[in-house]
């Protein structure tokens, strides 16, 4: 299996394809979901995925990445009229997430300390824990007024997690 952040139309979404040795093809199929830099591992039988996504729902994330796109993109005059409240929801929104696959639906399990940038997990099993380790501007978070405000900088954690 391959999991893939990809650009289908005006958005991204998570993708997972599946290798059929015997017609020697991919079939791929959308998770419904968002999940960006996606880091896949097992916790028993189970298949989980770690990565970034936006704490609202999906098309409440595509609509704000509307305004995201034209504040840090557009021209000044469409910075300027762009409410900064969306800015910051949409930035604000952005965790890191553990998911738990369901077929192939992702739930989410739990959620790091994050905001902003952030993401990028590792995994590692120790014994019976989990060492993730992630990065997160969260600690530094601004007030965003003006494009490049949320260039902060980020820090490296490292959770110990223990799935039941």
């Amino acid at each position: 299996m391959a999991f893939a952040r990809a650009e289908r139309g005006s958005h991204f979404e998570m993708l997972l394809s599946t290798y059929i040795p015997s017609e020697n093809r991919w079939e791929t199929v959308s998770s419904g979901r968002l999940i960006q830099a996606p880091c896949v591992f097992e916790v028993g039988e189970r298949v989980m995925v770690s990565g970034r996504y936006c704490a609202q729902s999906d098309e409440g994330f595509r609509e704000l990445e509307k305004d995201w796109k034209k504040f840090t993109q557009g021209t000044t005059e469409e910075a300027f009229e762009v409410d900064p409240a969306r800015i910051e929801e949409y930035h604000h929104g952005l965790r890191t997430g553990v998911f738990v696959m369901d077929g192939a639906r992702p739930r989410l399990v739990m959620e790091f300390l994050s905001a902003g940038d952030s993401s990028y997990t590792g995994v590692v099993q120790y014994g019976d824990e989990y060492v993730i380790s992630d990065y997160s501007m969260h600690e530094y978070y601004p007030e965003i007024k003006r494009p490049g405000d949320w260039e902060t900088p980020c820090d490296i954690y490292v959770s110990r997690i223990r799935f039941g």
